[in-house]
């Protein structure tokens, strides 16, 4: 699955999170993932800032294999959040079968590690609406 949170502001000033939840055909190697490309079905959105036209603030994409236990995502991105500053955003961190990419403008720098943790929860909550639906379908 690939999970994304944007932070987004319209042409208008309005600013909010939009999320998207993608899930992939078979197995996919995570080695060889490009997640700017590889996006796969989309599964579910949900959108604070209607879409069309608006800037992307930050972002990050979340890829775990559709088995990952969403509690193990959890606890890796709270390690990311508290781990050192990147070199550059956006970055790419990989770990086992997870991949994260996160990015975010010059404004939002000196906050980054408060940016990733809302939009981690955000996309988390994301994951949690589409097990859900899941379960039901």
């Amino acid at each position: 699955m690939l999970l994304t949170a944007q932070r987004v502001r319209s042409p208008h000033g309005d600013v909010g999170i939009n999320r998207y939840a993608w899930r992939h055909a078979g197995s996919v190697q995570v080695e060889d993932l490009d997640i700017a490309t590889s996006r796969g079905e989309l599964v579910h959105r949900s959108y604070e800032v209607a879409p069309g036209n608006n800037t992307v603030l930050s972002f990050l994409d979340v890829y775990t294999p559709d088995d990952t236990n969403m509690s193990d995502v959890v606890d890796w991105l709270a390690r990311v959040a508290r781990g050192p500053e990147p070199k550059q955003f956006p970055c790419v961190i990989r770990q086992g079968g997870l991949v994260l990419r996160f990015g975010l403008g010059f404004g939002l720098m000196a906050t980054w590690r408060d940016e990733l943790r809302h939009l981690a929860g955000s996309a988390l909550l994301l994951a949690s609406d589409v097990a859900e639906q899941g379960a039901t379908a």
